[in-house]
């Protein structure tokens, strides 16, 4: 039987420490998607709100870390609403030669006759998250921020 399940990729033209940093970092989070709260520490909280076009009420996602690793990588069991499956997520952050990639994964959507139509449901509202992270690390004083804060801690390439 096959399960469900949902593979996206964006990238962006920042350093990956960058996107890292503005993904996990509370303060950053509030500049750009309040309803997010993730953090690099195993047995921290998950929680995420995404829109679901075409649909009054928005996909609540709630759970905790998994498995956080010293690379950019975040894996959480997630509880949705108002559906209420349980799904596994994973975030990853990429450094590539000539951008950053964001990859987000996640399985095991219940194994039910529209699970295409909550796949898509979800993919609409990650599309909608990440397209709020590329306008906030597009915007000049978002960067200098960035710059301010991070260059000084990770080794120049």
């Amino acid at each position: 039987m096959h399960s469900a399940s949902l593979d996206m990729s964006v990238r962006f033209s920042v350093p990956a420490e960058y996107v890292w940093y503005v993904l996990t970092t509370p303060s950053e989070t509030a500049h750009w998607w309040p309803d997010l709260q993730l953090t690099r520490r195993k047995g921290s909280k998950v929680h995420l709100v995404t829109p679901r076009p075409r649909k009054k009420r928005p996909r609540t996602i709630e759970g905790k870390v998994i498995s956080a690793a010293k690379q950019p990588y975040i894996r959480a069991f997630v509880r949705a609403t108002p559906r209420g499956y349980t799904t596994e997520l994973t975030l990853q952050v990429a450094q590539l030669a000539s951008a950053t990639r964001l990859r987000i994964i996640e399985t095991e959507f219940p194994d039910v006759e529209n699970a295409g139509v909550i796949v898509s449901e979800c993919r609409d509202g990650w599309r909608s998250f990440v397209a709020a992270l590329a306008d906030h690390l597009k915007n000049p004083a978002t960067l200098a921020r960035l710059r301010a804060t991070l260059d000084g801690e990770f080794p120049t390439r």
